[in-house]
């Protein structure tokens, strides 16, 4: 990167991409001994451990039941596991930039190597919802605002080299399964076309990607995209159910109905994700076992973190997270503001001690209070 650029990145931006680069061009594919080094904090030893989801033998590694791992892997013990990899970003410190460059390197390292995989060739992005998905299009190297020339990030000797990947940003929302019976767009009672098979649904959500997997996909907002935990015993299981329990006793009903869709909505991600992964559309390994159809699924989130009725610990981060620049971090940079809090207004109101108790101070009280019922879903407000 030129120091000279008109739009300098923010080291923060570069150090999260280069952490990626090195994971997937160097350590996950087993070519550590390549870089020249041969003494590594994560030798290829606990890499191949991460990627089995097996404990590594990090000195730092106090909890012996949440230990770190690169991959996710599903209920069900005979589906190929979903390889991931975190970054943890505030907002407003450039996420998307960051999915731009890694599109950028992807793109740019197969069109000079055609013929190998390790470089996908198409991304999707997963959004969590329309607003969202509208503000990516930026991805795109056809767009006519898109990053890539907005902030320099190929060089135009290389530009070519983009248009030649592809890049489809869509909702989590494509996800859900389709009807038996439903025919371009119409339900009939007659029509029964049967359980959508990983291939079909894979082709269908994919469209003209499918010729171009493995794919990378990158989850923005992955916060929404977990997984519960899964249970090694009855016991355990018991003891999952009753921590999930205890903390929707202390919720209201408009908070329980906000987590029981947030539970549909990593589950519905989640699932689509892995039928993808394991469409069987590019043949098998050696060893027999079918080739995963997702290079590695990248989650980007200010707030990479499990919800209570997940089954871990409130508050637990993700076990993939390989980059972390916070929110103290980004104020501490000046990437992002200081927050300031109200201390007065014209109103003149105060709180049951006497002290000044502006409206903008519970500004999202205020908002609620002030919502109509056009606004809400199940009395809670819109997100948009």
């Amino acid at each position: 990167m030129r120091d000279d650029r008109a739009r300098r990145l923010f080291f923060c931006q570069r150090e999260s991409v280069e952490t990626f680069i090195y994971l997937l061009e160097l350590a996950i594919p087993g070519r550590l001994n390549t870089s020249g080094f041969s003494n590594f904090q994560v030798d290829p030893d606990n890499v191949s451990k991460l990627l089995k989801g097996e404990k590594p033998d990090f000195e730092s590694l106090v909890d012996s039941s949440f230990f770190p791992r690169l991959v996710d892997f599903p209920i069900d013990d005979d589906m190929i596991p979903l390889r991931r990899l975190g970054c943890k970003m505030a907002t407003g410190s450039g996420k998307t930039i960051v999915m731009a460059m890694l599109i950028a390197w992807a793109f740019c390292n197969r069109g000079q190597n055609q013929q190998s995989t390790q470089f996908p060739s198409a991304v999707l992005i997963c959004a969590p919802n329309l607003t969202v998905r509208k503000r990516l299009s930026v991805l795109k190297p056809e767009d006519p605002d898109n990053y890539y020339d907005a902030f320099e990030i190929v060089p135009p000797k290389y530009r070519a080299y983009m248009s030649k990947g592809k890049v489809l940003v869509s909702n989590w929302h494509k996800f859900a399964p389709k009807s038996e019976h439903v025919e371009d767009g119409k339900s009939y009672r007659v029509v029964d076309k049967g359980k959508e098979t990983t291939d079909a649904f894979t082709l269908d959500r994919l469209g003209e990607l499918a010729d171009h997997m493995p794919i990378l996909v990158l989850n923005d907002e992955g916060h929404h995209c977990w997984r519960p935990r899964p249970a090694a015993t009855e016991i355990e299981k018991t003891e999952i159910d009753k921590s999930i329990k205890a903390i929707e006793k202390e919720l209201n009903k408009d908070e329980k109905a906000v987590r029981k869709d947030a539970a549909e909505e990593a589950r519905v991600w989640l699932a689509g994700l892995d039928k993808i992964n394991n469409c069987g559309m590019l043949g098998h390994e050696e060893s027999g076992s079918p080739k995963p159809g997702i290079l590695a699924c990248i989650d980007l989130s200010a707030t990479p973190f499990y919800l209570g009725n997940s089954g871990y610990p409130e508050g637990s981060p993700f076990p993939w997270l390989v980059s972390d620049f916070g929110l103290v971090d980004a104020i501490e940079c000046g990437i992002t503001k200081v927050p300031r809090l109200p201390v007065g207004d014209d109103s003149g109101d105060t709180d049951d001690a006497g002290r000044p108790d502006p409206k903008y101070f519970r500004l999202w009280e205020k908002i609620k209070d002030e919502c109509q019922a056009s606004e809400k879903i199940r009395n809670t407000p819109k997100p948009e």
